[in-house]
């Protein structure tokens, strides 16, 4: 038996260790990870220790864990108002991340080294993807003139841009709290500074302004910081300013990324939406007055009216129902056929849209008592993913993807084991 177990635990690090390595690869090549990490679990709990253990160090992490279990419910909850009862199945199977990872994690309680090692291997899979989608771009400057920006830029890995950037602000943060914390041997210092400098390239290249912004800004908050506290170097400093200098210098000779940069002062598009306020139609000439920003605030709007007006606040449309709602929406008032099937570009009214206030409220428990956790452990990484990604969720619907849905539990509940050691313990080194 002793045997058996450690091999079920061995089986157990290596598949959590593969989900981290495989987030640039096809959902379905990380899928392969989750479906070992559950196996591996339940043979152990059926086999070794008969049943899981779960000892919560805080309140907040007892909120945290049933309000992750309590929103994966509530989706088999829809099912039985829902009219599209395959697509609730669908939605189900693709929120299982919800229902697993707290199951697991909360159970085996990872030690400080064992995600150490695992948020490692994120940042080394990400600078070698990293690496590999700028040669391509490169390349093609050189035999076609242009750099592949944006979806261009990530099509050869098969994943959208959007969520690229967001596996490297984690990637960027990580590494400069890695850094900071003397949690590195020389070398590893060596290769996370030269995979600082390649994400910032890479984030600058597929052009998401959102996620490009707040990278930035948390960088210059923890410069801030650490002058404040005397703590920073000239290497820091060094690293720092070629940042900056790159961003400059790219966001000015791109004209992909200049155009997408620029945007963000431009609201081109939004007499579109005074005409959907005065219940006028949208028409062909209309749709290409859009940009990023203007489309956003007007499907938001939409959607929030369309709640309203069908009066199912409280519970939603039901996941599987929300899509087909909002496309004769779209339709009535002309934004379909061109945005048929899009989602609502923020994923706490696309929750509300769905679960309802009742969704809605067990989402932003989960956010809320994430953030009360990170508090009290001071554990500065936790804290700034979530804001991080709490500020990703205003402008896309991140959950709504296999890719994102993974991304969002696995990472936030993994930050959330490595306790006070990353504030305070400087002599551990793998």
């Amino acid at each position: 038996m002793e045997k058996l177990n450690h091999y079920l635990s061995r089986g157990i690090h290596f598949s959590i260790l593969f989900i981290a390595v495989t987030f640039p690869l096809p959902y379905k090549v990380a899928n392969l990870g989750i479906v070992a990490l559950a196996l591996f679990w339940i043979i152990q709990k059926v086999t070794i220790e008969r049943k899981p253990s779960y000892k919560f160090d805080s309140k907040s992490e007892k909120w945290i864990f049933f309000s992750c279990i309590g929103f994966f419910l509530l989706q088999i909850v829809s099912l039985a108002y829902t009219s599209d009862f395959n697509n609730g199945v669908k939605n189900i199977e693709s929120k299982l991340s919800f229902l697993i990872f707290p199951l697991i994690l909360f159970d085996l309680r990872p030690s400080f080294r064992e995600c150490l090692v695992w948020l490692k291997a994120f940042v080394y899979s990400m600078a070698v993807c990293t690496i590999v989608l700028l040669t391509q771009s490169i390349s093609h400057y050189f035999s076609e003139g242009t750099l592949l920006t944006y979806h261009d830029f990530t099509s050869s890995l098969a994943f959208h841009a959007v969520f690229y950037s967001y596996y490297i602000f984690l990637s960027v943060i990580i590494s400069a709290r890695f850094i900071q914390n003397k949690l590195l041997v020389s070398y590893e210092k060596v290769l996370f500074v030269i995979g600082l400098l390649l994400s910032f390239m890479g984030l600058l290249i597929s052009a998401s302004k959102n996620v490009l912004i707040v990278t930035s800004l948390f960088l210059v908050v923890g410069v801030f910081i650490r002058l404040l506290k005397h703590k920073i170097g000239w290497k820091e400093v060094l690293v720092v300013f070629l940042i900056g200098a790159a961003s400059v210098y790219g966001i000015s000779k791109v004209p992909a990324v200049k155009s997408r940069i620029v945007e963000l002062t431009q609201l081109n598009g939004m007499e579109n939406l005074e005409k959907v306020k005065r219940g006028e139609f949208i028409v062909e000439e209309d749709i290409w007055q859009f940009n990023g920003t203007s489309l956003r605030i007007t499907l938001w709007y939409v959607a929030w009216k369309k709640i309203l007006k069908d009066d199912v606040l409280w519970l939603g449309y039901s996941p599987g129902d929300r899509r087909a709602e909002m496309n004769e929406e779209f339709y009535e008032i002309g934004l379909n056929p061109w945005y048929k099937n899009y989602n609502i570009h923020n994923q706490f009214i696309q929750v509300l849209a769905e679960l309802g206030l009742l969704g809605l409220s067990l989402y932003l428990i989960l956010h809320v008592s994430l953030f009360v956790a990170s508090l009290k452990q001071r554990n500065v990484l936790l804290g700034a993913f979530l804001i991080g990604f709490t500020i990703f969720q205003l402008t896309e619907s991140v959950i709504e993807r296999n890719k994102g849905i993974v991304f969002f539990v696995f990472f936030l509940l993994l930050l959330l084991q490595m306790k006070p050691q990353i504030n305070e313990n400087r002599n551990i080194r793998n």
